[in-house]
């Protein structure tokens, strides 16, 4: 279930404003409700195939080698449509990310997260497991579990890592110690994250055309 504070008439004065901001937050932590209707699988011409898609009648069999089964969802652009379909998604085409460079998703599909949104299996082998805390992105949580994980690979690679941004370090670190993913627990009635940290990862669902 989803909650949802809605403002009524026009925000003039400070109990308006409040209010946004409550609206704001809420949303934020909890999702705004909207299920995208433009959630679905990408539909590709009849044989179709390439190692990124694989049909959405096989899900039941990719979700039997993942340690992440189900649906995953991507929030993307009309427009990155047929380049997606071409080459999949890409951990490089990504922004900088709090949970490290990588490709993102959430167990719903939520609008809050993009208004199109492809459906995905994740095939992941060794997940780096984060349990937010009760608040919105437990940045003080997150930073205390990966930090052993970071400083091992500093002084293993101090050279390198000092040319990484925040996000490649910390995606870089992840994968030295074996970590293929980041899995992002939130409270059961929260949409939970994922991460793939490499681009083989990401199925992307597909229907015939």
């Amino acid at each position: 279930m989803y909650w949802q504070v809605r403002r009524r008439g026009r925000s003039h004065g400070s109990g308006d404003l409040q209010m946004s901001l409550v609206t704001s937050i809420v949303e934020r932590v909890l999702g705004t409700g909207r299920v995208a209707t433009a959630a679905h699988d990408l539909p590709v011409a009849a044989g179709r195939a390439a190692e990124h898609l694989a049909p959405a009648a096989e899900l039941e069999v990719l979700d039997a080698a993942t340690r992440t089964p189900g649906r995953w969802y991507h929030s993307t652009a009309s427009a990155n449509l047929r380049s997606i379909e071409q080459s999949g998604l890409h951990v490089r085409l990504g922004s900088d990310g709090f949970y490290s460079d990588g490709i993102y998703f959430s167990s719903i599909p939520d609008a809050h997260y993009g208004r199109l949104m492809l459906s995905a299996s994740v095939q992941t082998t060794n997940p780096f497991v984060v349990r937010e805390g009760a608040s919105f992105m437990d940045l003080a949580g997150f930073q205390d579990a990966i930090r052993p994980i970071l400083e091992r690979y500093v002084a293993a690679h101090p050279q390198e890592a000092a040319t990484l941004s925040r996000g490649a370090l910390q995606r870089a670190a992840l994968l030295d110690a074996g970590h293929d993913s980041v899995l992002v627990q939130r409270r059961p009635w929260d949409a939970q994250w994922l991460v793939a940290l490499r681009d083989d990862e990401v199925k992307l669902l597909t229907t015939t055309a």
